[in-house]
């Protein structure tokens, strides 16, 4: 007898689990009240359960204060977070959410990140959430693992621990009044294998033995400590896998 073939996946039941919110969010009409009411109905949920849906799901995103609003009287960022409102009534597993930070202002960016955060934690209905971004260090903030792709190709896939474990440099960003080229001729070092400038910092890179401590050190002992700003390990920054060269 072959081997038997496994259940075949139904895909109704799948996506009834999958919620999307995209980029460029489509108006709605009448009070953010009604709409949520509307939503829970269309789930089934009627009377005074209908109500107590609408009120569980506003309090952890705060926006009771705006439950009689309209679209127009909303903000980008509230904009965004009654939608997120409106994909829990459905309760998914997964929500896709691309570039959630475009277009806000840094204390959105937070609250949304914070949101989002919330939602995976939930204690009753966790959702695993899936957020394409190029917002690189907002992100990684709440991020659990990270898919990194450069020209459609997989440079990285896992926990954001992992990110620079299998390096073969340390990289350091630093700020100095130093030029280039006098900061390459002050680092002249078996251990220190380029020296370039990112328009914004020069960057360093070493040798993986060579350690932070051991860079402030001959940092020092070279005499660049003078208009020193600030000096980075960046060894294990998701910026990095930019850096990561493909093979094949």
């Amino acid at each position: 007898m072959g081997a038997e073939k496994p259940d075949a996946i139904n895909w109704a039941i799948v996506k009834r689990g999958i919620a999307y919110v995209p980029q460029t969010l489509g108006r709605w009409f009448g009070s953010l009240r009604d709409n949520l009411r509307y939503a829970a109905a269309v789930k089934g949920i009627t009377g005074t359960a209908n109500d107590q849906e609408v009120d569980d799901i506003i309090e952890r995103p705060g926006l009771r204060d705006d439950l009689n609003h309209g679209w127009d009287a909303l903000s980008g960022s509230f904009e965004l977070r009654f939608e997120l409102a409106r994909a829990r009534v459905w309760t998914p597993k997964l929500l896709v959410l691309p570039e959630p930070l475009a277009n806000l202002d840094f204390r959105s960016q937070l609250v949304i990140l914070r949101d989002l955060r919330e939602l995976a934690n939930s204690f009753t209905n966790p959702i695993a959430v899936v957020l394409p971004s190029q917002h690189l260090y907002d992100v990684k903030a709440v991020a659990d693992c990270i898919l990194f792709l450069k020209q459609g190709r997989v440079v990285f896939n896992g926990p954001l621990a992992e990110v620079g474990t299998n390096r073969s440099q340390n990289v350091c960003e630093l700020g100095c009044n130093l030029d280039l080229s006098e900061l390459c001729t002050r680092l002249r070092h078996p251990e220190v294998l380029r020296v370039a400038f990112d328009r914004i910092s020069k960057v360093i890179h070493t040798h993986r033995a060579l350690g932070r401590t051991e860079m402030i050190r001959i940092l020092l002992d070279r005499e660049i400590d003078i208009g020193i700003r600030y000096l980075h390990d960046i060894s294990r920054w998701v910026k990095q896998l930019f850096d990561v060269e493909q093979s094949g």
